[in-house]
């Protein structure tokens, strides 16, 4: 079997894929596969596809209210979630009152969506967990950096953040050590960070705090739980 594929880049710009994939559907393509930039206007272009008789398959990011016809993909909220409760659990171990700072993606996007909603679900639940403040940040390395530094100034009683992305902690590193609060664990002066991912980065900066993160994810993957995350995607 011969696949010839046309591939489309859309810079990250959702009236631009918009306008590939309707070009896609044009030329009469026999499948679209996409990777959404934006989960409202991803919907119209299923809707289109179906209405063309186009199997149309996501990945990555997944729609908004209309069902694709395949979506590959992690479970963001489900992640968001077993990682806030392992960082809970390790607050409850050391005795640490959490006052966290939430880094946010791109609230566009319904992946950071779901990372803030797994993570809302566990500072609701354990009062190990306090979020000051959330703060976009557009998946924008400067901006999670200008961000931190922001949320540090106006809640100087923080002492921990959650991160939505892990690839973000070199450029979240430099806030806190502003206001000399980069120090190891033990030290009053340390910061307590929650990320996911596993990205290379991640584990930078610590690599024992990475082996302790990867240990209790996996933990956890026992403890997943019927209707984790509520409803997520309510999809047609």
């Amino acid at each position: 079997m011969t696949i010839k594929w046309v591939i489309n880049l859309a810079d990250a710009d959702p009236s631009r894929q918009t306008s590939n994939i309707e070009d896609l559907i044009t030329q009469g393509v026999n499948a679209i596969v996409a990777r959404a930039e934006d989960a409202g206007a991803i919907d119209a272009s299923i809707r289109a596809a179906n209405a063309a008789g186009i199997p149309f398959v996501t990945f990555d990011r997944a729609s908004g209210t209309v069902a694709p016809t395949a979506h590959v993909g992690g479970d963001s909220c489900d992640q968001a979630l077993t990682a806030a409760v392992a960082f809970a659990d390790l607050l409850k171990e050391t005795g640490i009152e959490g006052r966290c700072i939430e880094l946010q993606n791109a609230l566009k996007d319904v992946n950071a969506v779901n990372r803030s909603k797994g993570w809302t679900e566990v500072d609701t639940a354990r009062p190990e967990i306090s979020t000051l403040v959330q703060v976009p940040t557009e998946w924008n390395p400067e901006l999670f950096r200008s961000g931190m530094a922001n949320a540090l100034r106006a809640h100087p009683e923080a002492n921990c953040a959650f991160i939505a992305i892990d690839f973000a902690i070199t450029a979240v590193q430099s806030a806190p050590e502003e206001v000399d609060r980069w120090a190891p664990t033990g030290d009053p002066k340390h910061f307590w960070l929650a990320t996911q991912d596993l990205l290379p980065g991640g584990g930078a900066a610590d690599g024992r705090r990475l082996y302790r993160r990867v240990h209790h994810l996996r933990r956890l993957q026992a403890l997943r739980r019927t209707g984790a995350c509520g409803d997520r995607n309510q999809q047609e």
